[in-house]
């Protein structure tokens, strides 16, 4: 039996699953949901899972793979940084301690794979650092050498997307009419795309650029393309990277959800929690849950939109376990989830795309 026949079997399957899905959004129309009615939806199953829930006070914000390991990132409330997890033996241990002393880091708030190479950065210390994977397992102590160490004039991005040797995506963090930037690694901004409209978009400078940093990104391996997407506002953005310029050629946004005079609810409706890519596709993992009081937590996400580097929807895949991050490596999607208990689940994409 052809691959094709069986995920043709699983989908008339969940049939039923579909439909109550697409159903909860029909009382408040989701006009993001409703833009990808033509676009071909699937249901897809874990191929595996793994309980974490004896891990006390461990919520993972991102979630990296290196070798064997599944590296996590935690939330601001936990006292070690990263969990490392051995898919193999299932060995875990946490490392990187909160703190100010040696080894220790206090606000790191990206943690990424570029060629192959383990990255986090350390938002108040200003430094990028390559995690050495092999020590960090001998020792059960987190090793890092220093990528690039930013200057104390370099106003500190709140995540960023590499984008090979020449630089990175980011959030920009001093203009309220700038969604996102490319700079170089000495921090100089060398290019950015203009913020998106919508009613419900402070005019407040603060608030408007709080709404703005909360967005995730990613570049495709090459680093020639970048896509941003928020997390407040249904927006998402693809661009062209040349000579250190950003070419917005592709931009969608919907009516946000939820507000009440541009001000955030528990009716807000959240949106794009994370973002990966290829050189092909561009996968994006949707909420289109309630700031609080829905039927799960607001960062956990059931829908995964599959992008190509056009712009152009070609998948919608419903993830049977709702998930709250995820890393891509060939089809297969590493993912994390915090509710109802601390799950790693493992997706295959093969076939599907």
């Amino acid at each position: 039996m052809t691959r094709r026949f069986v995920i043709s079997l699983e989908v008339i399957a969940a049939a039923v699953m579909s439909a109550a899905m697409t159903s909860c959004f029909e009382s408040e129309p989701n006009t993001y949901l409703r833009s990808l009615r033509n676009v071909d939806k699937m249901i897809i199953k874990p191929l595996d899972s793994v309980s974490l829930s004896d891990i006390d006070e461990f919520l993972a914000s991102n979630i990296v793979k290196a070798d064997d390991w599944l590296i996590m990132r935690g939330d601001s409330r936990a006292t070690f940084h990263l969990l490392f997890y051995n898919i193999n033996t299932r060995e875990h241990f946490l490392a990187l301690r909160k703190g100010r002393g040696p080894g220790e880091v206090i606000q790191p708030t990206t943690l990424v794979k570029y060629e192959n190479r383990t990255l986090i950065y350390d938002q108040d210390k200003k430094i990028l650092f390559e995690i050495n994977i092999p020590e960090t397992e001998r020792t059960k102590i987190a090793s890092m050498d220093t990528v690039a160490a930013f200057g104390e004039d370099f106003t500190k991005p709140l995540k960023l997307a590499c984008c090979g040797k020449y630089g990175y995506i980011t959030t920009n963090v001093t203009d309220p009419d700038t969604w996102y930037s490319y700079s170089d690694w000495s921090g100089n901004v060398l290019s950015s795309v203009q913020a998106f409209e919508d009613k419900d978009l402070s005019d407040d400078a603060d608030t408007r650029m709080s709404h703005l940093l909360s967005s995730v990104m990613v570049s495709n391996p090459s680093g020639t393309k970048s896509c941003v997407a928020n997390i407040v506002f249904p927006a998402i953005s693809f661009s062209s990277i040349e000579d250190g310029k950003l070419t917005e050629y592709k931009r969608y946004t919907f009516p946000a959800m939820g507000f009440r005079n541009t001000h955030v609810t528990d009716e807000t409706i959240r949106n794009f929690y994370c973002l990966q890519a290829d050189e092909k596709y561009v996968y994006a993992l949707y909420s289109g849950n309630k700031l609080r009081g829905g039927s799960l937590p607001s960062w956990e996400s059931r829908h995964l939109i599959v992008y190509d580097w056009s712009g152009e929807p070609v998948r919608h895949f419903i993830l049977q376990r709702n998930i709250t991050n995820f890393f891509l490596e060939g089809y297969k999607l590493y993912c994390d989830s915090s509710y109802p208990d601390f799950n790693v689940y493992v997706y295959d994409l093969e076939g599907y795309l």
